[in-house]
């Protein structure tokens, strides 16, 4: 996975060939595909590869956080997209458009989502719980906040109209803030 990854990052996804994983991860084009039946399923184990290693990061990070806006800005700063070249963003977008047709990849996509938005929710209901945010209604206000971190991202990582990591932290705070009160732009 970490061969992968690496190659994503240095050639793009649209461009990474199963020689050149192998080729970086020091075995045959047919090794790679005895584990994996296609280039696709190797992207995919990528993508969970890349979010179990987020996941942990998070997990580490935010419970040394107080629950309220700092603890979800840091959970927005790990998650949202260094640039145009992040390779784990990058193979979200191959993720959403190969779901469309291929029910495991499709299972796979709402597994990951589902970790996320339960994570999203976590760092909403607990500040809620400490006072620190005003929420009626927190599967609506989660719903919300995943949309805009996801299509703000989707920007960053394809260059539109010049969305950067900044740009896009700034707005999702914001977006949090109209939501439920959290601050968090300190």
């Amino acid at each position: 996975m970490e061969a992968a990854l690496s190659v994503i990052a240095d050639r793009g996804l649209a461009t990474t060939r199963i020689s050149d994983i192998a080729d970086r991860a020091g075995m045959s084009p047919g090794h790679v595909m005895y584990y994996f039946r296609s280039k696709d399923l190797v992207l995919m184990e990528a993508l969970r590869y890349v979010e179990d290693r987020m996941h942990e990061e998070v997990a580490t990070e935010l419970a040394s956080i107080a629950p309220g806006p700092l603890r979800l800005r840091r959970l927005l700063e790990l998650n949202m997209p260094d640039g145009p070249a992040d390779p784990g963003w990058a193979l979200w977008l191959e993720a959403w458009t190969l779901a469309s047709h291929d029910d495991d990849v499709r299972a796979l996509v709402a597994e990951l989502e589902a970790r996320w938005v339960s994570l999203l929710t976590d760092v909403i209901r607990t500040g809620v719980e400490a006072k620190a945010f005003r929420c009626r209604d927190v599967a609506a206000a989660v719903t919300h906040i995943y949309a805009t971190i996801n299509g703000l991202a989707v920007q960053v990582v394809t260059g539109a109209d010049g969305m950067t990591f900044a740009r896009a932290l700034e707005a999702c705070l914001r977006a949090a803030e109209t939501e439920f009160g959290a601050g968090g732009r300190r």
